[in-house]
């Protein structure tokens, strides 16, 4: 048993080889790599410490290798992950691949990292779609989404049927290095970002772009400097889009799920 599962199968010696029997998912406890290849989990849930269920639940350090398409999706279940990562370890994501994650607007979370650390590398690219795209427990340590390389992190908040703004990206420390490249939108009139501690670190130029798809005037394209120096305050519900470019070409992204 390797404190891993995916879906509703705990990974253990017996299975590590080929998880679900499918070929798309093995385990290498020697590297601790997890290795994911057009897999798609659709509702297949395992129920964690804290009582959160997720399609892919993590509770060691971990690496995952990414290759084609994968897709985790949720079409019954309201308020529960697509990835659960333990508290204080930490996954790399490495490899070419994508991870689509389509969870619950009503308290769905594509990604659940309560104080740990995510790091998205190589040419890998994240859709993260629910109530929260990216969160970390703010009751706790803050964690951390770190993007590397070509890495590329499409994240989505959706509003909730009682009318709860969704965070694209809720209460972490987010770095964007090399060519990385973030984009965030969310439902509402809240920032795509909450306010608990977030921070940026990038070592290039990089973009804010504020645009406006319900009630409010759009906000014209700002360096990353001048948003923080409170050029336009992000925090007045009209930044429905967060866009954060080190040096990649701007992109767009389209779900292929419901």
């Amino acid at each position: 048993f390797h404190h891993l599962w995916v879906g509703d199968i705990p990974v253990t010696d017996g299975n590590m080889n080929d998880i679900l029997g499918d070929g798309c998912a093995r385990f290498v406890p020697s590297s601790g790599m997890l290795y994911l290849e057009d897999l798609t989990i659709t509702d297949r849930w395992h129920e964690n410490a804290n009582g959160r269920k997720a399609m892919l639940s993590i509770d060691c350090y971990l690496t995952v290798c990414l290759e084609g398409e994968n897709t985790l999706k949720n079409i019954v279940w309201t308020d529960r992950d697509g990835v659960y990562i333990a508290e204080e370890y930490s996954v790399n994501f490495i490899g070419d691949g994508c991870l689509n994650v389509a969870v619950s607007k009503n308290g769905g979370r594509a990604i659940n990292a309560p104080g740990s650390t995510v790091s998205v590398n190589d040419d890998v690219t994240l859709k993260l779609k629910g109530h929260y795209g990216f969160y970390t427990d703010y009751t706790g340590d803050i964690g951390y989404l770190e993007l590397f390389d070509n890495a590329k992190v499409f994240a989505y908040g959706l509003r909730t049927d009682d009318d709860k703004e969704g965070n694209a990206i809720c209460t972490c420390y987010c770095w964007v290095c090399d060519n990385a490249y973030l984009y965030c939108e969310y439902e509402w009139n809240q920032p795509a970002f909450a306010s608990w501690g977030e921070d940026f670190y990038y070592d290039t130029p990089v973009q804010v772009r504020g645009v406006n798809w319900r009630n409010f005037p759009s906000k014209t394209l700002q360096t990353l400097e001048n948003f923080n120096k409170g050029n336009g305050n992000p925090y007045e519900g009209d930044y429905y889009i967060l866009e954060v470019k080190a040096g990649a070409p701007q992109y767009t992204v389209t779900f292929n799920m419901n």
